[in-house]
């Protein structure tokens, strides 16, 4: 067990006995004392394996201790040991059964927190996506952002009942006549009850998907998921693209949602593109072929058409090896090969041909010349 100072040692000997107790009043205290040493010494929790018991009390009947249980394996789950451990002990399937409880629980929204830290775990990862957490996460987010449209729905037909209310009021004051009721089931009816109840509707709806912790938290974990392939599969299924451009669409500048959203569709197009690469690339050819364009006479460039001479290699157009081909020592019988093989002779080029040419602009002599001032050159005029 790590070291701890005394004060927090005193405090983990009197939670370990409210947690061994079967009085419910007792367990919330010492789940929030729990809560409270993790976030302090992580390792201390794992270490007496509160973990376990944190775990269990997921599925408990009473909402509090659900709530707490999540809060403080949330706090654990920063820590790497903490993640192992609540994996061990088969957390994460409760965590995920949390979130069922909608944008607006705040256990939903504890389980989301404990499930983005925990998917900083590669191996936690694939293990939240094999518990069916990429669409209940999905879930959270397509939520919030339908309780976005639905805010910014009812401030504008709030808005619009309001003045057509101000109108009919101008209109009577200046008639003296009574104003109806519009009749039920009209859109002025619609109207009318959202002016009344416009406030009740904002004050449960939400002005960005940001605002919504429980969707904060999920498109967090998605974010962290999204670099595995096999996530990315899973999030694709279950339509992740169409949830994460609804919140980018209902988001305000700076969201939090939107932001990770963003980056969670940039994942998937990054997936989804090298896949499409890797579909379009033809295979690779054998070994034992030739690449297209270098077999003579196919349809490669000119330069690869023209056949090759060379002793190793002889020319398929009845040129003599070593025909055309300059040797490093500058020519003879005894001059060797670029490779190393002696050549079968050296011809002289003709008068006027270009490699003729090449040799007097640079003031050598072809091969099989003589060179100026030699007897041999004066014996050959």
């Amino acid at each position: 067990m790590p070291r701890v100072s005394p004060e927090l040692l005193q405090l983990v000997t009197q939670t370990d006995k409210l947690l061994l107790s079967s009085h419910q009043s007792n367990l919330s205290q010492a789940i929030i004392a729990c809560q409270e040493i993790a976030r302090e010494a992580p390792g201390v929790v794992v270490a007496l394996r509160w973990t376990v018991t944190l775990v269990d009390l997921l599925e408990s009947e009473i909402a509090d201790v659900r709530l707490a249980a999540c809060n403080a394996l949330a706090a654990v789950s920063v820590a790497q040991e903490g993640r192992d451990a609540i994996r061990t002990a088969g957390g994460l399937r409760p965590l995920v059964l949390l979130l069922g409880g909608g944008s607006r629980s705040a256990a939903a929204a504890a389980a989301a927190l404990a499930l983005m830290n925990c998917s900083a775990c590669d191996v936690c990862k694939e293990a939240i996506a094999d518990c069916r957490g990429v669409p209940m996460l999905l879930n959270l987010i397509r939520e919030a952002a339908a309780r976005t449209h639905a805010t910014a729905a009812a401030a504008s037909v709030a808005s619009t009942a309001s003045g057509a209310s101000s109108s009919s009021a101008a209109t009577t004051a200046a008639g003296g006549q009574l104003v109806l009721a519009p009749p039920p089931g009209t859109a002025a009816a619609a109207a009318a009850h959202a002016a009344a109840h416009g406030g009740a509707a904002a004050a449960d709806g939400l002005k960005t998907p940001g605002d919504c912790k429980a969707a904060g938290y999920a498109a967090g974990a998605l974010m962290n998921m999204g670099g595995v392939a096999d996530v990315q599969d899973r999030m694709m299924e279950a339509g992740a693209v169409e949830v994460f451009e609804e919140a980018v669409r209902a988001a305000a500048p700076g969201d939090l949602v939107a932001t990770r959203a963003q980056f969670c569709l940039s994942w998937l197009a990054v997936g989804s593109g090298a896949l499409a690469e890797e579909q379009q690339q033809p295979p690779p050819e054998p070994l034992t072929q030739p690449p297209p364009g270098l077999t003579p006479g196919g349809g490669g460039s000119r330069r690869q058409q023209v056949p090759v001479a060379s002793p190793r290699y002889p020319s398929t157009s009845g040129a003599a090896p070593g025909a055309g081909r300059a040797t490093p020592s500058g020519g003879g019988a005894g001059g060797g090969s670029r490779i190393g093989t002696p050549l079968a002779g050296s011809a002289k080029p003709a008068a006027g041909s270009a490699l003729a040419a090449v040799a007097a602009s640079r003031g050598a002599t072809p091969l099989g010349g003589s060179k100026p001032g030699t007897a041999a050159a004066a014996s050959a005029r």
